[in-house]
């Protein structure tokens, strides 16, 4: 049962770093690195071994076609690993090195060599692998091309020009040592000495069945410095803690009878707490999009700069930036100055700091249609503050007196305002797109262009400007 979840761990673990690794070699122009084919290898060895422990559990008969093709299907992964130290050689000392790509067609002939035992075998044994001797064959074959690939390395490793930038932790080589020394020592034990004490030998043959598992994270680690850093260690993490937890509860906390029922029940724990992340993301954009209306930030940030140009004095800006945050957030906003009492129980509030005049407030209040002012609504708002700050300063003129509530918020709530469009009604509006390039400058008469690049922008749509 712990074969099975360890093997299938294992082939998760491979599949996941595999279509990382296969992204970030489409990124740098590669066909297939070491890497991705070490991946390959280790998915095809841990899903073959769980399709036999799966088969096990499920009282199969060993003599069965699903059990031969699962064990024939998990010694394959032996053809590739000669091309895998191959193409590893050719990252070392580079693919246009005439001793590379030597060595490169050299582990291809061995490949199929292996591959040539591997059909003789089943023949012989009647596609039961483990009983002939093909595995400790395919085993020192490749022990000895994984010495002489290091001593390839050792000779035509480069020696001059520019040093090249570090892509891997210093310690990631004594560390990819040990573990080669502990898994080949390990397998050495499982096949030459089988009068070991049984919890020896135990302990060897898990190490050398498992070695997918601590490989997988090892070079995780080491690629995760370069490729894709919070996409491989977060997931991988993830994976791994879901699969720990969803066998412990399976095994100690649900009632669920021991074989091919409680792999199950495992599986499909470990699968619900995997598939979580994406239903809360599904839930969210249901409950921001469908029923909440969210507006679209990006495009009211769009729009409020473009109102902004249309002003042309310091009372428009600032009576544009209230108009927006009320029909965006659906919140009451005020513009308070130093001198003037703060406005009560704000639900959050930006400085506005002007030039030789003391520092106003801007500050949003609650109302019965009020967003909840979660990381985007306080980002818009803060980001409103600093446009609003920046134009004022541009301005150069004196702000106008405080927007407050009574006779003299409502005179000033009776000046026409400059319309904006708030993105609630227009989530894509096609004049915002049209004015996305340029605008016209009614004071200056010029055409000018907007903005890009706003980093309030970016957080919302990364890779995208305003």
């Amino acid at each position: 049962m712990l074969d099975a979840m360890a093997f299938i761990t294992g082939a998760a673990l491979s599949a996941m770093l595999g279509w990382t690794q296969l992204r970030a070699d489409r990124s740098t122009g590669q066909v297939a690195s070491g890497y991705l084919l070490l991946w390959v290898l280790g998915f095809i060895w841990t899903f073959g071994n769980f399709l036999r422990c799966a088969l096990d559990l499920a009282d199969v008969a060993p003599d069965t076609a699903g059990a031969r093709f699962a064990e024939t299907f998990a010694w394959s992964c032996t053809l590739l690993g000669p091309v895998t130290i191959g193409r590893l050689l050719q990252a070392g000392i580079g693919t246009t090195s005439p001793v590379s790509r030597g060595f490169l067609a050299f582990t291809m002939g061995v490949s199929l060599l292996n591959l040539g035992l591997l059909v003789r075998a089943n023949q012989l044994y009647g596609f039961r692998l483990e009983e002939s001797g093909y595995p400790m064959t395919a085993f020192y074959i490749g022990l000895g091309i994984t010495v002489l690939a290091l001593l390839v390395y050792r000779l035509n490793r480069p020696r001059t020009g520019a040093p090249r930038p570090r892509m891997t932790p210093r310690w990631f080589p004594l560390a990819a040592c040990l573990f080669a020394i502990v898994h080949t020592a390990a397998i050495l034990l499982s096949m030459l000495a089988p009068d070991l004490s049984p919890k020896v030998r135990t302990a060897s043959e898990l190490i050398g069945r498992h070695w997918t598992i601590p490989w997988s994270v090892l070079i995780a680690v080491s690629l995760a410095q370069s490729h894709y850093a919070d996409v491989v260690l977060k997931r991988s993490l993830w994976l791994l803690a879901s699969v720990v937890l969803a066998t412990a509860g399976g095994v100690y906390v649900f009632n669920v009878a021991p074989g091919l029922p409680m792999l199950i029940a495992i599986l499909g724990t470990a699968t619900l707490m995997l598939a979580a992340p994406f239903l809360l993301r599904a839930l969210e954009a249901l409950v921001d999009t469908v029923i909440l209306d969210r507006p679209d930030y990006a495009q009211a940030k769009a729009a409020l700069d473009l109102a902004f140009r249309r002003a042309t004095q310091s009372d428009q800006l600032i009576e544009t930036a209230l108009t927006t945050l009320r029909g965006t957030l659906r919140v009451d906003a005020q513009w308070t100055e130093a001198p003037a009492a703060s406005p009560p129980a704000p639900l959050a509030a930006v400085s506005v700091k002007r030039q030789d005049q003391p520092p106003a407030t801007l500050a949003v209040l609650a109302s019965h249609e009020a967003r909840t002012l979660m990381q985007q609504e306080l980002a818009f708002l803060e980001s409103v503050g600093k446009e609003l700050q920046l134009r004022l300063d541009a301005r150069g003129a004196p702000s106008p007196a405080a927007h407050r509530g009574g006779a003299e918020g409502a005179a000033h709530a009776s000046r026409p305002a400059l319309p904006v469009q708030h993105p609630q009604h227009h989530r894509r509006s096609h004049r915002l797109k049209s004015c996305a390039g340029r605008t016209h400058d009614r004071a200056a008469g010029r055409v000018l262009p907007l903005r890009a690049g706003d980093a309030f922008a970016r957080s919302i749509h990364p890779g995208r400007g305003t």
